[in-house]
């Protein structure tokens, strides 16, 4: 089976960015797939106080790459007549259009797609969606039941497979002594305020540098990292490391860590892989019933925020019934962190089902 994968890869690395590329190496590990993928991201990105000259010189090389993705790819199109195409499709008017000439040639020649949904607000319920997903040639991949339900996409032209991560997390030596206070918090994601990061700032403030340590991760906005700066200055408790890329290190840093916090509400949140890299390393999530979220995790082994009420209330009170548990009480729910990992998450689990997707499409 000939394959083509349009999508952006990293860098940068991000949840979008990382999964399609995880994507592509497994197929390609696969004899059954002949894999051609196509990239119209630009690795480079002007900063947020770059001047309009440079930031419009951006825009044009980011426009002139597109076209040339578009080009090439209907050049190979011709040459090698594909079975299928593998996108992550967007969920705004603006990247539908982009995404439609992608998916043209496929269309006219009533070929495959499998769109892999990493949005939470993804829909085909309002126009243009709604007219073009329909056809049949469309097959869905969404990341949880909640993302699939909320997207309107007919039960039939779609699959739900979780996210997962790198082979890396598969391994785990977190777990050989009990945890200790001060517990370990770390906040790994992009730096906006929807995702949470000022709440628990706030909520970490309340605590003393013997009880919790937070630890922030993550780029973001210029004004907002000044911010957040400004915010934790007088907290010893409270440390900014800021943009970090490279995936042993992530995993380093959750192996070393006691809780993850991802108090979010994002729009787009969909099922965040920072969430299943916490806990394949025994990283208990602190999170928010929001998006796909509360279809990873249970109750077992994770705190679930309420994102209807006082974020910053809930956040303190579950962070004091950690304070009051005992250590190897505590040590549980690490455990069943890292058991949940491997029976959901896992690198060879989420491999057969993707492979899957493909398999039956052949079969059609």
């Amino acid at each position: 089976m000939k394959i083509f994968i349009a999508g952006s890869f990293p860098p940068p690395f991000n949840g979008q960015n990382i999964g399609t590329f995880l994507v592509k190496d497994m197929l390609e590990k696969n004899p059954l797939f002949i894999i051609k993928s196509f990239s119209w991201n630009i690795t480079w990105y002007p900063t947020d106080n770059a001047s309009f000259v440079v930031k419009l010189f951006y825009y044009f090389i980011s426009f002139f790459k597109y076209l040339f993705t578009i080009f090439y790819l209907w050049f190979f199109f011709i040459i090698k007549f594909p079975d299928v195409l593998y996108i992550v499709p967007s969920s705004n008017n603006k990247g539908f259009y982009r995404d439609f000439l992608f998916y043209l040639p496929f269309l006219i020649f009533r070929k495959r797609i499998v769109c892999h949904i990493r949005s939470g607000s993804f829909s085909i319920s309002k126009f243009p969606f709604n007219f073009l997903y329909r056809f049949s040639n469309f097959h869905f991949i969404f990341l949880s039941e909640l993302l699939s339900k909320n997207s309107f996409v007919p039960k039939n032209q779609s699959v739900v497979i979780p996210n997962f991560v790198d082979e890396i997390f598969n391994s785990n030596d977190n777990l050989n002594s009990i945890a200790s206070k001060p517990y370990k918090i770390v906040y790994l994601s992009n730096l906006f305020a929807s995702k949470g990061i000022f709440s628990l700032i706030d909520s970490v403030k309340y605590f003393s540098k013997d009880e919790f340590t937070l630890f922030i991760y993550g780029e973001g906005e210029e004004n907002v990292k000044n911010k957040i700066l400004n915010e934790i200055e007088g907290f010893p408790n409270i440390k900014f490391y800021g943009k970090i890329s490279d995936r042993n290190l992530i995993k380093n840093i959750f192996s070393s860590s006691d809780l993850f916090a991802l108090p979010t509400t994002y729009k787009i949140e969909a099922s965040p892989r920072s969430i299943i890299e916490a806990i394949s390393q025994g990283c208990v999530p602190l999170v928010t019933n929001h998006a796909g979220i509360p279809d990873m995790l249970n109750s077992d082994f994770s705190f679930m925020i309420d994102k209807e009420n006082d974020i910053v209330h809930q956040l303190r009170s579950s962070l004091n019934s950690i304070l009051l548990m005992d250590p190897e009480y505590f040590q549980q729910y690490k455990q069943r962190s890292i058991n949940h990992f491997h029976n959901n998450f896992s690198y060879e689990i989420i491999k057969n089902k993707i492979y899957n997707v493909f398999i039956d499409l052949k079969k059609l």
